[in-house]
């Protein structure tokens, strides 16, 4: 019969827990910070500090709810109110650590990352554990989902083994687990699938779990895709963008999920398409984002596991840094160094990050990075990126180096959320310009973007005029801030300035280059300006408003 011991242990420290007052954990808003980050709302979740080690872990939302995985379960919160996160449920009978996590409507999965122990039969305890009131097969590695349609009742309802024993049995393979995961939703097959990734050089790649979207007990392990590295994480953009990457070892690979000419790729057998190479100071790659677009993605990664103070003002530079690269070609385009060094008492790294989903084309990225907190940096420019805002946390313990922190944090339809690592949930608003133009999701799994964000711009015209002889032309130039407002053939009209409405004397439209061209016979001599008329281009996802501009007037002929 199985021991109560650590039961009454764990009631004694969940009691503990509840009746501390709350007053001083919401200490997000005595860090050092800039002035236009504003700490909001709080949800305090003190994991035990005894035993062994429970951490908040990762977040994702669905619609005005944040589900927030730690060690020991995950938590589920109310955000309708962001100066006042309500939680629904602390959950914490699933003893797996990692504790990862994806939503889609009420099915909740979560990872489990390290072989379930078996009993001793030397000791009084019981060393086995369960997951949702059920014993946990010893050795058990994997994914668990969960019926969330009653928040305050999760319901365990179905488990997919990934473990070492499984994997050799089935696939001829060594099985690591589920460290991280990636949904990846493919609703035209009725279907979900996800990109399970069990960080570890003796599994590299990932495996390929499918999930029947009318019967979620039959998800299972299909086969395991090679990527030529372990991957730590995987990021995706699915719509018509379809790419993907695996951040791991001393780098990434970058893959597709559609296919090439030759009909190689899909979404249940991607294909890689390049591969890094060793990265100078890289051994733990450990997460990447992609932009809104598609167009670039950011890798970062782990020195120290993410346990250790590596953003010292000692450390080497790269060790707190994050790349910035094209999806297509591979190439660099630029990077971003933690500005502040962090002291010798901080886990420190560039740890799980995400991009704001803008409509004027910037490239915004938010970012928590352990004990240096909270970091919103503008990429827009990649080879000039600048910091935004910072909330950077005193040290947990000025005394000695403990892991804490930041482990997430991501924009979501208005705000910035945190997990942090031993406190909970925080809440923080940005104002800021780089933020003023956003999209509003139904949901957000943030290593997984749906579709691509079209760009919503308006931008400013101006144009010059000249005039030649033999034979008579109007010349000129339309600039813009606004490339799409240059090379998508900008209606110009020549006007000659009369006592009376100023008489068009000719029209035109510019060429790829904003240039624009045209023989006129009228007029005679006079005042002349040149006027490019407002116009609205679509074409695809974007809508770029180009204003009206005019010359100054200048007279020509005698």
């Amino acid at each position: 019969m199985r021991s109560r011991m650590r039961w009454s242990v764990l009631a004694a420290i969940v009691l503990l827990v509840s009746v501390v007052p709350a007053v001083g954990w919401a200490d997000h808003d005595n860090r050092d910070s800039t002035p236009n980050i504003t700490a909001r709302g709080h949800s305090p979740w003190v994991p035990p500090t005894t035993g062994r080690r429970i951490v908040n872990s990762d977040l994702a939302f669905w619609g005005n709810t944040a589900y927030q995985g730690h060690y020991n379960g995950f938590r589920i919160i109310d955000i309708t109110d962001a100066d006042d996160p309500q939680e629904l449920i602390t959950y914490e009978g699933c003893q797996g650590n990692q504790g990862d996590i994806m939503i889609w409507e009420t099915l909740l999965i979560r990872t489990w990352d390290a072989p379930a122990p078996a009993d001793n039969p030397m000791t009084p305890e019981d060393e086995t554990v369960d997951c949702g009131g059920q014993d946990v097969v010893p050795g058990f590695e994997g994914l668990h989902f969960f019926d969330v349609s009653d928040p305050a009742n999760p319901d365990l309802i179905h488990s997919v083994d990934i473990s070492n024993a499984r994997m050799q049995a089935d696939f001829g393979l060594t099985g690591c687990g589920s460290h991280t995961a990636t949904l990846v939703p493919d609703i035209a097959n009725d279907r979900l699938l996800v990109y399970n990734s069990g960080s570890s050089g003796t599994c590299p790649g990932f495996e390929i779990v499918e999930i029947p979207l009318d019967n979620f007990t039959a998800a299972d392990v299909v086969r395991r895709e090679a990527m030529g590295r372990a991957c730590h994480d995987v990021a995706v953009i699915l719509g018509d963008v379809m790419r993907g990457v695996c951040a791991g070892g001393n780098g990434f690979t970058v893959f597709r999920m559609n296919a090439d000419p030759d009909g190689n790729g899909s979404l249940d057998d991607p294909q890689a398409i390049h591969n890094s190479g060793p990265i100078p100071d890289v051994t733990v790659g450990h997460a990447a984002a992609f932009t809104w677009d598609g167009k670039y993605f950011t890798f970062g990664h782990e020195p120290g596991g993410g346990t250790q103070a590596e953003c010292e003002q000692r450390d080497p530079d790269r060790f707190r840094t994050l790349w910035m690269y094209e999806t297509e070609t591979g190439d660099q385009v630029g990077k971003w160094t933690l500005p502040r060094p962090q002291s010798a008492f901080e886990n420190c790294t560039i740890h799980n990050f995400g991009f704001v989903p803008t409509t004027d084309g910037g490239y915004i990225l938010v970012g928590g990075n352990y004990q240096a907190g909270t970091w919103a940096t503008n990429l827009t420019n990649p080879k000039n990126a600048t910091t935004i805002a910072y909330a950077d946390p005193p040290p947990l313990d000025p005394t000695q180096l403990t892991a804490a922190g930041a482990w997430s944090s991501y924009w979501y339809n208005g705000f910035i959320y945190e997990s942090e690592e031993t406190k909970g949930f925080n809440v923080f608003s940005l104002d800021d310009p780089a933020v003023a133009n956003t999209v509003q999701l139904d949901f957000l799994n943030p290593q997984t973007l749906m579709e691509r964000v079209g760009r919503q711009v308006t931008a400013s015209s101006r144009i010059s005029i000249k005039h030649s002889v033999r034979p008579h032309r109007f010349n000129g130039r339309v600039r813009s801030g606004e490339e799409a407002c240059l090379g998508r053939g900008r209606n110009v009209v020549i006007r000659k300035v009369r006592n009376g409405p100023d008489r068009i004397v000719a029209r035109t439209t510019t060429n790829g280059q904003g240039e624009y061209s045209v023989r006129h016979n009228k007029g005679g001599a006079g005042g002349y300006y040149a006027v490019a008329r407002a116009q609205t281009f679509v074409e695809d996802l974007d809508e770029i408003s180009c204003t009206m501009g005019r010359s100054a007037t200048k007279r020509f002929g005698r």
